[in-house]
């Protein structure tokens, strides 16, 4: 198994605002490193019939490689005990934080920690936390880490998917699994150049 799906960074962009006679800004960038144990996928557990539930049409179907049926099965086996322990880390990142406010940036697996860590509702409501997450497959995260509550009022987040990334060429996997619905405050952008 690849290791490396499980190696994300995130990017912590804080914004501090300073006030005087000349209002200015300044921008430091921190990068939290992210990685779980990739867990151990069995051959029979990339057999395509494991792959019904998700819905994939005969396109997406035709495209499926070995190597995205196993990133698949990584991606719906994570670790939740580690998953949890980079959840706990990002909020207490973000919380501690003196800025007020916070763009983050992730791509992949630093993306799936994010969306988790947003619905965790362990991000302090007294700033405001912008996500851009890039190509994450949604389809395959856990409903129940996606059951909490988002406190909408501070967080805005944009999903995109690039162009030329495996996950966009897999539209099924864009949408959320069944019963979980978006807030107001996520914005969903469609592949890009």
């Amino acid at each position: 198994m690849n290791k490396s799906i499980f190696d994300g960074k995130i990017i912590l962009n804080n914004k501090k605002i300073t006030t005087s006679l000349a209002p200015s800004t300044s921008t430091s960038k921190k990068i939290m490193n992210v990685k779980l144990n990739a867990p151990d996928i069995s051959f029979e557990e990339t057999f395509m019939r494991h792959f019904n539930t998700l819905g994939l049409n005969g396109q997406e179907k035709s495209q499926l490689s070995l190597k995205h049926r196993r990133e698949m099965c990584a991606y719906k086996n994570v670790d939740q005990r580690s998953l949890k322990s980079a959840i706990k880390n990002l909020s207490k990142r973000i919380n501690d934080d003196s800025s007020s406010e916070i763009t983050i940036e992730a791509d992949d697996f630093g993306s799936y920690v994010c969306l988790a860590t947003i619905f965790s509702g362990e991000i302090s409501t007294n700033k405001m936390v912008h996500f851009e997450l890039n190509n994450i497959p949604l389809k395959l995260m856990s409903p129940q880490l996606l059951s909490g509550k988002i406190n909408s009022a501070n967080i805005t987040v944009n999903i995109n998917f690039e162009h030329g990334h495996w996950v966009t060429s897999f539209k099924t996997l864009h949408a959320l699994p069944t019963g979980i619905e978006l807030d107001h405050n996520i914005v969903y952008k469609k592949a890009c150049a």
